[in-house]
């Protein structure tokens, strides 16, 4: 008997479609398997954008007074953002230098010009606002606030009083008019640089929550704090001030005390710079209530 080789015409015409039907199912499911990724990537990152766009308003605008909240719209805020808190332990004899310690004993050091400490969350510079406390008056027995701009930066000798003093170091603040004398050696002092935090699209074509600093009377480069977020039209970020009583306030309407400051923020779900099939979107809202309300007397002249 002889044995045949190979596969007839009728077997091959049967084959075919069969394969070519496998393949088809193949491919779909690479597809919809791609598909779940992208959406599942997607999803974790405005997640995680989300979550730390709250954790950046919250660690920026919480530790905020009234009168550090300067201006505001639907997409944008303009605050007073804190630099550093720290104490005077030294001050010249113009009044107008002041070495600055923190209450933990941190070091300070001098890089190319630009102080470095642990005490400020960036570098002190030219045109930073700084706040100090006076006496209390005798006529109220209040507390008051003096605001002065620094003009230059440095390092100091240790203050006389440090825990090491051949080796400690201060920050020193040269500031634009001299102190009232009623603020001296212990004094807390406060300083701030005017922040700005808004909606932008960016030259990707995607909208991020930005952030910028006024310095050196300007304002710097827009970096990006979080993002990609949805554009205006869609609500991506909305901003809201309100008072003490709940009453929402206007942009500028300095007439009521702020209070509280509402965050929204909707981010789309994008992995890689590839948006999602699915045009879904995430949210998140918070109330971010200012800290510092209490209170602390009306600034000097």
């Amino acid at each position: 008997m002889t044995k045949r080789a190979g596969s007839s015409l009728l077997e091959v015409q049967v084959a075919l479609p069969l394969i070519a039907l496998l393949g088809m199912v193949a491919v779909s499911i690479l597809i919809q398997m791609y598909r779940v990724a992208i959406s599942s990537d997607g999803r974790l990152s405005a997640n995680r954008e989300l979550r730390q766009g709250a954790t950046v308003f919250a660690s920026e605008l919480r530790p905020l007074r009234a009168r550090d909240v300067t201006a505001w719209n639907d997409t944008m805020i303009e605050v007073q953002g804190l630099i550093g808190v720290g104490i005077v332990c030294a001050v010249n004899a113009t009044r107008d230098r002041l070495s600055v310690i923190d209450a933990s004993g941190t070091v300070a050091t001098q890089t190319d010009n630009n102080v470095r400490d642990d005490l400020w969350r960036q570098p002190p510079q030219a045109g930073d606002r700084a706040e100090l406390w006076r006496d209390a008056d005798a006529r109220d027995d209040l507390t008051r606030a003096v605001t002065r701009t620094v003009t230059a930066t440095g390092i100091a000798a240790a203050c006389p009083f440090a825990s090491q003093p051949e080796t400690r170091a201060t920050t020193a603040l040269t500031l634009d008019h001299a102190v009232v004398e009623q603020i001296s050696v212990g004094a807390p002092i406060r300083v701030t640089r005017p922040t700005r935090f808004s909606l932008y699209k960016a030259s990707d074509g995607f909208w991020y929550l930005g952030r910028r600093t006024l310095s050196g009377g300007s304002w710097d480069v827009i970096q990006p704090v979080v993002g990609p977020l949805l554009a205006p039209r869609d609500r991506g970020l909305t901003l809201a001030v309100y008072d003490s009583v709940g009453a929402a306030l206007a942009p500028l309407d300095h007439r009521a005390s702020v209070q509280t400051i509402r965050v929204r923020m909707r981010a789309p779900h994008v992995a890689g710079r590839l948006v999602a099939p699915s045009p879904r979107v995430d949210s998140i809202s918070i109330d971010i209530a200012l800290r510092g309300n209490n209170h602390d007397g009306a600034p000097s002249p």
